[in-house]
């Protein structure tokens, strides 16, 4: 009897150790937090954005990222729609914040996903004619 007492004690003590969690502070986000969208390539168009890549001296993630500020950049007129086909091969890009806001906003308004919205920005950047130290 006094061994089950016991145990039934530790039992409840543990019970209430539980209860008594202290308050969780939530987590502040770091204010150059980049988002990781990826979108899909042809194996052409993997090709082309690895040359204005290394043109520019610049990674494929950087060079992807640089490509899809200058679209947003130049969304004056009407964003044209591209066929959209899951190639299963990624290239990435990485948008701050408050441009990740903005192509949330784009995708909305067109009705697509975000990574569709990425793609189309991409296309259309690749679309406007450079100069070609202007990219």
């Amino acid at each position: 009897m006094f061994i089950n007492q016991i145990i039934e004690e530790a039992r409840n003590q543990n019970v209430h150790k539980k209860v008594k969690d202290p308050l969780k502070k939530e987590r502040k986000t770091r204010s150059d937090k980049l988002h990781d969208i990826r979108f899909p390539v042809t194996p052409d168009e993997r090709m082309r954005l690895r040359r204005i890549g290394k043109h520019l001296k610049l990674t494929e993630t950087a060079c992807c990222t640089h490509l899809l500020m200058l679209a947003l950049q130049l969304r004056e007129q009407r964003i044209p729609s591209y066929p959209y086909e899951d190639t299963r091969r990624y290239m990435h890009v990485k948008p701050t914040e408050e441009w990740y806001k903005i192509i949330a906003e784009l995708a909305i308004h067109y009705d697509v996903s975000e990574r569709q919205m990425v793609y189309r920005l991409i296309h259309f950047s690749l679309e406007i004619p450079f100069k070609e130290d202007s990219i």
